[in-house]
């Protein structure tokens, strides 16, 4: 499998991300995302913890309503995660989240991981 190119950006933050993606809402980032990997990777975000302890919950991008906006996202994510099932079978693999600052090697990274494991 032939492995992703990546660029030299540097995403401080959610808004920066969607941005270099061309994608403006969490399901459209996801959408180019799945669209741009041979297994169809799906995202997830990392959204900042609300308990006591901070811990971080986590969002699919099967977003709707004011949730599928940057406007609601951007204050409460901290990172994303991706993964894939492999198809014709229920095996599901996931890459290691990715926490602000990302780099897009790092993105890259985890795509081809993906591809690599789902074989």
């Amino acid at each position: 499998m032939k492995a992703h190119k990546f660029t030299e950006e540097y995403y401080t933050d959610c808004r920066k991300l969607f941005a270099a993606h061309g994608a403006t809402t969490p399901s459209r980032f996801a959408r180019e995302c799945y669209d741009r990997t041979h297994c169809g990777v799906w995202t997830e975000f990392l959204l900042r913890g609300t308990d006591p302890n901070g811990a971080e919950s986590i969002m699919s991008a099967d977003m709707s309503g004011t949730e599928d906006t940057l406007e609601w996202l951007e204050p409460r994510c901290v990172g994303v995660r991706f993964g894939t099932i492999v198809e014709g079978s229920d095996a599901e693999f996931e890459a290691d989240p990715l926490r602000f600052p990302i780099d897009d090697r790092e993105i890259a990274e985890a795509w081809d991981f993906l591809e690599e494991t789902s074989g």
